[in-house]
């Protein structure tokens, strides 16, 4: 069988076969190159798929054969536009429709940044914004290796940056460093490392300034752990004069937490109802049309909207969205927590508490937490203890340098 776009192209018939020398007809088809296929004999004649120009060369072979055909179907590009020559407005809507798809491949319709950790999207996309790279744009006025050199002179932690276009998708990947840049200068105020809370000291690693504690040590919350004044002496030991830094040490401290949480076992649920409304909207851009009559959610009613992006392919997204959104009724209905049900509700509100401390870097050594259910409420109480890394500094205000020991000897024989 022929490629069969190419046969749609051309146009293609179904023919309907009758001859008495029908071995002949087929021998000089193929002698003239006129290819038949899907041939299929029916009763006392043969059925099979010709393309419409070989259709004008078969009527010298019909003659020498004494073969009559016979078009049965006809399938093809030419034959729909003969048949609908006289709808005009079909092919002018076809017509705009391959012109406004050309307008939104000219345009950025999708930008999507991928690798950045530490500097969040909407804040590259802000940046983006002042660069005048926003949805919409033209693709011949951006130019790529410009846009990742700005964004790697705006961002100091980010050390290497690919922009690319894809389709109407700009695709912005970022690398970031691990450790950002500014965090260690020579520059910054003369501090020192204190404790935020009372506690034992389990570990201490110190990079810059005098510690003044140890591993095993107890401290107390506001107490100096790492001094920024580093004393400079002479080979008498005597001290010279002061070196002012800003302490940078890990100081691990382990201390305890209380923790506490009410809730009542009383509480009121949504029992939503199984029959849903469902309304549509078509955007295109920033316009909205309703497909139908709109819904509005009224009293004891929840509305559930969903965005479905409507694209050719996945590089090349326009800015089409059909929206569809659902109302649903419901009930409100009074409920209680069972003694069994209250404890795992427990349980899962102490697990939300460990996961927030994790995000804080904080970790948890032993949970001593009760959770005791009466006849209203359920009430978990106890100690959590953990470790956290001492980060708080504060500002060293006295600068002062220390008089040598020769000019104050000097200063007592001028008095004498």
């Amino acid at each position: 069988m022929r490629n069969y776009l190419e046969s749609c192209l051309r146009g293609y018939v179904l023919l309907s076969i009758k001859s008495e020398k029908a071995q002949r007809f087929f021998h000089l088809c193929g002698f003239h190159g006129l290819v038949l296929w899907n041939i299929d004999c029916v009763s006392d004649q043969y059925q099979a798929y010709l393309s419409v120009p070989d259709l004008r060369k078969l009527q010298p072979i019909c003659r020498k054969t004494h073969t009559k055909i016979h078009i049965l179907e006809k399938h093809g590009l030419p034959f729909f536009f003969y048949k609908n020559r006289k709808r005009k407005a079909f092919f002018v809507g076809i017509v705009l429709c391959m012109c406004l798809l050309y307008g939104f491949s000219t345009h950025i319709w999708q930008i999507q940044i991928t690798g950045n950790h530490t500097n969040s999207t909407p804040a590259i996309r802000g940046y983006l914004d002042e660069l005048e790279v926003f949805q919409g744009v033209q693709k011949n006025r951006l130019n790529c290796a410009k846009i990742s050199a700005a964004i790697r002179e705006e961002f100091q932690n980010i050390t290497w940056v690919s922009t690319k276009i894809e389709g109407t998708k700009l695709l912005i990947t970022v690398q970031e460093n691990d450790i950002q840049a500014g965090t260690v200068k020579e520059d910054q105020a003369p501090s020192d490392l204190v404790a935020e809370h009372s506690g034992k000291i389990v570990s201490m690693v110190t990079r810059q300034g005098v510690p003044l504690k140890k591993p095993g040590d107890t401290c107390k919350k506001g107490e100096t752990l790492v001094r920024g004044q580093v004393e400079i002496k002479n080979d008498s030991q005597e001290v010279v004069r002061y070196e002012y830094v800003d302490s940078d040490a890990d100081v691990k401290i382990e201390y305890q937490l209380q923790y506490e949480d009410i809730f009542p076992l009383k509480y009121q649920e949504r029992v939503y109802e199984k029959k849903e409304k469902h309304s549509y909207g078509l955007w295109l851009g920033n316009w909205r049309v309703f497909l139908g009559r709109e819904q509005k959610a009224g009293k004891n009613q929840d509305s559930f909207t969903q965005w479905l992006p409507l694209g050719i392919t996945k590089g090349f997204p326009i800015p089409v969205y059909l929206e569809r959104r659902s109302l649903r009724s419901y009930q409100t209905v009074t409920r209680y927590y069972s003694e069994k049900e209250a404890r795992q509700k427990a349980s899962e509100r102490l697990q939300n508490v460990f996961e927030k401390l994790l995000q804080d870097e904080i970790e948890i050594v032993q949970s001593n937490v009760k959770t005791t259910v009466n006849e209203k409420s359920c009430i978990s109480s106890g100690k959590l203890t953990v470790r956290e890394i001492a980060k708080k500094k504060v500002q060293i205000q006295d600068l002062s340098q220390p008089e040598q020991a020769a000019e104050e000897k000097a200063d007592d024989l001028d008095g004498e």
